[in-house]
């Protein structure tokens, strides 16, 4: 039931921040380096990616970076509202409504998943990671900017995120959270920060050609 309340209320808050979250300023200062800093990583991976999920893809910034006659493009978000930006972004992709928790797609049918600085309003985290993993091929490849800290001043990072933000935020360290993919089955794990309390992490799926 939290659970449910909880996505609800998130629901409502990217609902309003659609409008705003394509503001260039937002985009220069925090957004687009982060997908710069996944984009260079995925472009320096030895597979190349075909199928690939955005998950929490927002209005389809690294969607549209990603568009290409080789990719087929899914973008899955929580808002409707997001949703229609994304659309008017990337015409393309195929776009659907859902819960990172409870994937709509079916087993090893995606190369890539892209999860993009929404991890920290999953109520239940090490569900969003099983299911990455789940649709996951053999050998495919999780990137996720998530919203985290260095064990010194997790704390304090931890209070001031909750007071700008009501209700549940899941927030752990850097080391926790690449724990956390090892432990639902991710090999391969590492993580880099970009900016403070902003780090990217890497894993694969077990199997297939790496």
């Amino acid at each position: 039931m939290q659970s449910t309340r909880q996505q609800s209320w998130v629901g409502r808050i990217f609902a309003a921040w659609s409008g705003f979250y394509d503001h260039p300023l937002l985009q220069q200062l925090y957004y687009r380096p982060v997908h710069r800093r996944l984009l260079r990583q995925l472009n320096a991976a030895p597979r190349r990616s075909v199928r690939v999920l955005d998950a929490g893809c927002g209005t389809g910034q690294v969607l549209a970076d990603l568009a290409g006659p080789e990719r087929q493009l899914l973008g899955l978000d929580l808002s409707r509202e997001m949703l229609q930006h994304a659309q008017d972004r990337v015409p393309g992709a195929r776009l659907l409504q859902g819960d990172c928790q409870r994937l709509p797609l079916a087993d090893a049918s995606v190369d890539l998943v892209l999860n993009t600085l929404s991890f920290h309003w999953y109520p239940q985290p090490l569900a969003a990671l099983s299911e990455f993993l789940r649709v996951l091929r053999p050998g495919g490849q999780l990137l996720l900017a998530g919203v985290a800290s260095s064990l010194m001043g997790f704390r304090g990072f931890r209070s001031a995120f909750k007071r700008v933000v009501r209700g549940g935020v899941k927030l752990s360290t850097a080391q926790h959270l690449a724990e956390k993919m090892g432990k639902v089955g991710f090999t391969q794990v590492h993580h880099e920060r970009v900016h403070v309390g902003t780090w990217v992490f890497s894993g694969r799926r077990p199997g297939g050609d790496t």
